[in-house]
């Protein structure tokens, strides 16, 4: 016993082939599906555009992040490398924990950008 015998979606957009999918898995007899576009064709381009821009803002700011954490870890002497994959991967969530235990001092370098060398150990009383 076939409980859809007919279902009709209208929608604008491009699932229109997933829903016609959806509806011949679900075992409907007659499943139609039509697509309406109620805008002209400047309407999707300047759609596109939007989520472009948006895109590439979204992609601006992580790359950005993620400089900010490998080169604040570095100064402070953390792991960079780990705490960058931990941004790219979990996003916030890693930033708000680095936030909160990354070291609160900042490790002495030299110009090189190496640690500076150990001062020199002055010979005791008995020498």
């Amino acid at each position: 016993m076939n409980l859809v015998k007919k279902v009709g979606l209208t929608f604008a957009g491009g699932a229109t082939a997933v829903w016609a999918a959806a509806g011949t898995a679900l075992g409907a007899d007659d499943f139609t599906v039509t697509s309406s576009s109620s805008g002209s064709a400047a309407g999707g381009i300047i759609g596109l555009i939007c989520g472009l821009l948006v895109s590439l803002v979204a992609l601006v700011l992580v790359v950005w992040v993620a400089v900010w954490i490998y080169r604040d870890a570095t100064k402070r002497g953390a792991p960079a490398v780990l705490w960058v994959l931990l941004w790219l991967f979990f996003s916030w969530l890693a930033l708000i924990i680095y936030l909160v235990v990354r070291p609160k001092e900042f490790v002495a370098t030299s110009q090189s950008g190496t640690p500076p060398p150990p001062p020199p150990v002055e010979p005791g009383p008995g020498a």
